[in-house]
């Protein structure tokens, strides 16, 4: 039988007949390698992988090492990865090799881990581009009806009125309790701990125009006194008074703020000697409706 070129193998074909690298995606006919069902998982190749020679195209290796056999360059894309969670090291066999090209060259392991890969900004520096937004955190309460029956402290000397806020106008994190345990107090939100912002107005008047002598508002977390406006007056009338404060402080998740109050209204008296009631009215005397006894707090940032 004649023929052309050499003779045919008498054997079937086998791997080892087929030279490497010697057949081309071109010649693959199209769909004749199913992928999801025939290559249904990657895994890293369990000798080292070779490196030599110019790397003109996009190629990824997955293997746990690497070797330099001869000299590379990188003129595409070259991607040299693992699955295990281990730094990428190249190696070179015995001779001393080099890598050189214009191209790209990239290694490192293919699953995010905390040791190489950042999951937060911290102790980044930098600017954030105008498309990172920053959800505030606070709120803004005021009280919607009038109170009364405030705290004299002839009654006991280290009573108190909690300020009854019932309302607000925003309140991001749902801290503010309109009613529980912490009814009219503010609940520092989960993850919103760190340095806060907190201001208090409080209007205190009469319904008989009797004469205020002093009054104190306070501010705490828990038992913990934050801040304070205290005043003393002498001879003069005063039916009506706006007590305020601000303060900065450092709070932490599920700390409980509140806004406490006495009055004074025995003529010139210590603030010991109380002996009557007054209220607080939600509208101010410039008649401007829940803005007189207000509680409002806003996070800054954190430690």
């Amino acid at each position: 039988m004649s023929y052309l070129g050499r003779r045919g193998a008498s054997a079937a074909l086998t791997s080892a007949d087929i030279p490497d690298d010697s057949i081309t995606a071109a010649k693959i006919v199209d769909g004749a390698v199913d992928f999801q069902n025939e290559l249904g998982f990657l895994e890293n190749k369990a000798t080292t992988q070779n490196l030599s020679g110019t790397y003109s195209t996009e190629r990824m290796y997955l293997n746990d090492s690497y070797t330099l056999t001869g000299d590379v360059n990188v003129t595409g894309h070259l991607a040299l990865g693992s699955i295990a969670d281990e730094d990428i090291v190249i190696t070179q066999d015995s001779t001393e090799r080099t890598i050189t090209g214009s191209g790209t060259l990239e290694a490192g392991n293919l699953l995010q881990d905390t040791d190489t890969h950042r999951t937060s900004v911290t102790g980044m520096t930098g600017e954030l581009g105008s498309e990172v937004g920053h959800r505030a955190c606070g709120f803004f309460a005021y009280l919607a009806t009038k109170q009364t029956g405030l705290h004299e402290q002839v009654t006991s000397a280290t009573g108190y009125s909690i300020i009854q806020f019932s309302n607000t106008t925003f309140d991001t994190h749902s801290g503010f309790q309109t009613s529980g345990g912490n009814q009219y107090k503010y609940v520092i939100p989960t993850g919103q701990g760190g340095i806060w912002l907190f201001n208090v107005g409080v209007l205190i008047g009469s319904d008989t125009d009797s004469i205020i002598r002093g009054y104190q508002v306070m501010l705490f977390n828990g038992s913990t006194a934050l801040e304070e406006d205290s005043q003393r007056y002498g001879g003069n009338d005063i039916a009506v008074v706006r007590g305020k404060l601000s303060t900065i402080a450092s709070v932490s998740a599920g700390d409980v703020i509140e806004v406490r109050v006495q009055t004074n209204t025995t003529t010139n008296a210590a603030l010991a000697a109380h002996t009557d009631f007054f209220s607080i009215p939600m509208v101010h005397m410039n008649n401007v409706p829940n803005r007189g006894t207000i509680f409002n707090g806003t996070k800054l940032g954190i430690l």
